[in-house]
């Protein structure tokens, strides 16, 4: 068995290995037999997760985003075990447009049938997304009337208004050149 360093003068305790007393009587240390009975209950790891993914979204002036794990495999599954993801949570490093943008996933956690004979060796983990461009939508603009002159020129009275801004933000409407459809009254 292993040798134990600190230990009373003149007696040489192990923590593994049987032994027999001056009598003949078979003995074996508590942890060698703490080791042997906790041998098949000892769960596996489930080494690596792969094939998380996130999902892209509309710009919405936040870092969240939504995992999917309906796709996960496992390094270190056994069988036919029942694994499956039971949490976590994803975000990107900025709220900017993008693509192919990192996601830091945390919080990961087993979940599935046979989750209880597993240790997830990592909570943690990356995929990549993307954001793509919230829909902004111009309304109220109104252009003054005019006599008529020939020609599609036309004056802007009221630069409108946007919707469709995310997170309390602000922008500019600015306008360039304004024309009407044709130079026909009416």
């Amino acid at each position: 068995g292993a040798p134990v360093a600190n230990h009373a003068a003149g007696a040489e305790p192990a923590l593994e290995g049987s032994y027999r007393l001056a009598d003949g009587t078979p003995v074996r240390p508590a942890f060698a037999l703490l080791q042997e009975r906790l041998a098949g209950c000892t769960p596996e790891w489930a080494a690596a997760i792969t094939g998380i993914g996130a999902v892209d979204k509309l710009y919405d002036a936040t870092t969240d985003v939504t995992v999917n794990t309906s796709s996960a495999t496992f390094t270190g599954r056994i069988g036919s075990d029942v694994l499956t993801i039971a949490g976590g949570t994803g975000s990107f490093a900025d709220k900017n447009v993008g693509t192919g943008k990192t996601v830091t996933i945390t919080g990961l956690t087993l979940g599935g049938a046979d989750a209880g004979n597993y240790v997830l060796a990592n909570s943690n983990g990356t995929a990549t997304g993307s954001i793509t461009p919230a829909p902004l939508t111009v309304a109220g603009l109104v252009a003054a009337d005019k006599v008529y002159d020939g020609t599609t020129a036309a004056t802007l009275l009221n630069p409108g208004t946007l919707s469709g801004l995310q997170g309390g933000e602000t922008l500019t409407l600015t306008t360039g050149s304004v024309a009407f459809s044709d130079k026909n009254a009416g």
